[in-house]
């Protein structure tokens, strides 16, 4: 058996020194020699023949006493043929060779069988739509493979844009809000930043407020007289009155112009007044206002959820820190309360979430995974 050069069966034959023997030229006798620059051979089939190189690629001959001219030239697949008749074109195919000019002359060969003539060129022809239809095959999944890649990446990027315009639009609201309620609190002192602030926390977010509440004296009723010892003020009812009663107005005349969910708010507004309320007031006063709110609320028995919510903003924004002290935990200590021992820490801040960006993480590195397995 001979093969080709690229490792594949050419012929079913045996070829010794003078022996040669295949499937389609049986038995003969051959012997080849070089005498000055002459190729002589003798064979028992088709005769004796004389041929030398006169070029490159280029061979002439006599064969039985007729001429014969070959030439094969060319790099890669595509050759030039020369000979007696003309000149032709062809290329070598995975099972043979196709000459384009001269189709009959076209070969194939499969398993080591030689074919030629109209037939070989059909065989050629069938094995280059085959491999022509495979390498579609794998273009077309490639092609599936890249769109899946470019549409995870582009979904990505979109919920990535989506997420960052969403929250930037937010942003851009809340400070609108915040913006608009320092205009209308800048100039208030103390008095009226801190009755502004137990109206949203004790009223509207308790959601009990008392018919009263717009005529004044909510401060007494709440913390008795001890909330002006606190902030450092004078409790006089004849000041203090107008000063609540114009803080309610005001705090319900910008909650109804709106501009964020009413929970959210809420706790800007009261975030805001919060923040006023720090400018104008020491850290022991701002401490114990916060104190003064934790125990009015357990005092009152109405404690929710978003009284709670408001707690976390006031301690948030005056860097307020719950401490667990020992006496705590001591019967009758401030009622069972939870927040302990307090303090000032202006550089807490709180941990960001970030499942939403681990959760786009994993998706695209999942997409790149699957996409890279289904090329290899």
């Amino acid at each position: 058996m001979i093969h080709d050069q690229d490792g594949r069966l050419k012929r079913i034959e045996y070829r010794g020194k003078y022996l040669r023997e295949s499937r389609t030229g049986g038995v003969s006798l051959r012997a080849q020699t070089k005498l000055a620059g002459l190729n002589l051979t003798a064979n028992a089939q088709h005769g004796f023949r004389v041929s030398t190189r006169v070029a490159k690629g280029t061979n002439v001959g006599f064969q039985n006493g007729r001429f014969v001219l070959r030439g094969r030239y060319g790099k890669g697949r595509t050759k030039l043929n020369l000979s007696k008749s003309g000149v032709s074109v062809s290329s070598k195919t995975s099972v043979g060779t196709i000459n384009w000019f001269k189709p009959r002359y076209s070969s194939a060969k499969i398993a080591g069988i030689q074919v030629r003539g109209q037939n070989a060129l059909y065989i050629n022809i069938l094995a280059s739509l085959i491999q022509m239809a495979f390498m579609l095959l794998l273009a077309a999944i490639q092609l599936i493979v890249w769109l899946l890649q470019a549409g995870a990446w582009g979904i990505a990027w979109a919920f990535a844009s989506a997420q960052a315009w969403w929250k930037q639009r937010r942003i851009d609201r809340i400070v609108g809000v915040e913006t608009a309620w320092e205009e209308h609190w800048s100039d208030e002192e103390s008095t009226g930043l801190f009755a502004g602030m137990a109206h949203i926390m004790f009223h509207l977010a308790a959601g009990s407020r008392p018919r009263n509440a717009n005529e004044g004296g909510f401060l007494d009723a709440l913390f008795t007289d001890e909330w002006a010892a606190v902030l450092e003020v004078d409790g006089d009812p004849e000041r203090v009155r107008p000063i609540e009663r114009r803080s309610v107005e005001r705090v319900e005349s910008l909650l109804e112009r709106g501009g964020l969910p009413p929970i959210l708010l809420m706790e800007t507004a009261f975030g805001t007044l919060v923040s006023l309320f720090i400018r104008n007031a020491s850290a022991p006063i701002v401490l114990d206002a916060f104190l003064f709110f934790d125990d009015a609320i357990v005092t009152n028995g109405t404690r929710t959820q978003l009284q709670e919510m408001l707690l976390g903003v006031f301690g948030h924004t005056a860097g307020i820190v719950a401490e667990p002290s020992e006496r705590s935990s001591a019967p009758g200590d401030r009622g069972g309360d939870p927040i302990g021992d307090a303090t000032i820490d202006a550089g807490r801040a709180p941990a960001p979430q970030r499942w939403r960006a681990i959760a786009l993480m994993i998706f695209v590195g999942a997409a790149v995974f699957v996409g890279l397995f289904v090329t290899v």
